[in-house]
């Protein structure tokens, strides 16, 4: 129930988190604007700066993302079949280069985008444990997300990173305060854009809204591909409410498939 470029982002979010988290605790506290964001993970070339967003690709957050996508399957997920042939065959051959999308503008478009995305992402996570963001804010990788009264580093605009940070920062954001009709529009655009991961949002959102998590439960619906999806998501309408009608259409979803 995840569209795929958005599994993707989150997927390789999570291990670039995970290296910062690695710097924050290499570094405590001892966190000034020249502190080294030099990373060493088993991609490429091996050596990576996570604050190196200029535009230059040797060494940078770019090249390190750009690897990524190829070790983990990303680009095979986003790309056509032809496409990734091609890609396929370029890193067997150059596992230390980059390869040049330009001469397919659509597919540049998309993996732009995905880089783009967790390039803010990282902005994020540096931003979150200290760490300096200046060079992403000269870079103009400054996207804030839609909802940051909410949960502001879980986002990169309508782009959930982080399924679990923003569930519980809506969590405790409902815990003492309440939804205005502009949160509800904005929530319910991040949930057509990024899918509702484990239909948390609507399961935390329906003790206090339930007709907005019923509305979220039918995006997650029309994003189901297999029927297993629509199992796990009946089962997630069943753990906070008995509503046969919307279960109903569930079902009747479900044999479409």
């Amino acid at each position: 129930m995840i569209p795929v470029k958005i599994k993707i982002i989150q997927d390789i979010w999570r291990k670039l988190d995970y290296m910062v988290d690695d710097l924050k605790e290499y570094y405590g506290d001892d966190i000034d604007e020249d502190t080294s964001l030099k990373v060493r993970p088993d991609y490429g070339y091996a050596k990576f700066y996570l604050d190196w967003v200029d535009g230059s690709y040797d060494m940078s957050l770019h090249a390190l993302i750009h690897f990524m996508l190829a070790d983990l399957g990303g680009f095979k997920a986003l790309l056509s079949k032809e496409t990734y042939k091609e890609v396929k065959r370029f890193y067997k051959k150059n596992p230390e280069y980059l390869y040049d999308f330009s001469a397919n503008e659509e597919e540049q478009a998309l993996v732009d985008e995905v880089d783009f995305t967790l390039v803010c992402g990282v902005r994020n996570s540096l931003q979150k444990r200290g760490f300096s963001i200046q060079s992403f804010i000269d870079g103009g990788y400054d996207t804030p997300s839609l909802i940051p009264h909410i949960s502001k580093y879980a986002l990169v605009d309508d782009i959930v990173i982080s399924p679990y940070e923003m569930e519980d920062d809506l969590k405790h954001y409902l815990e003492r305060n309440s939804l205005t009709q502009e949160d509800i529009s904005a929530i319910m655009q991040i949930m057509k854009t990024s899918g509702d991961y484990e239909n948390s949002i609507a399961t935390v959102l329906f003790p206090k809204y339930p007709e907005v998590a019923k509305e979220i439960f039918r995006t997650s619906m029309k994003l189901c591909k297999k029927k297993s999806e629509c199992t796990q998501l009946m089962m997630a309408i069943k753990g906070v409410s008995n509503d046969k009608e919307l279960i109903e259409e569930v079902i009747q979803f479900k044999e479409k498939l």
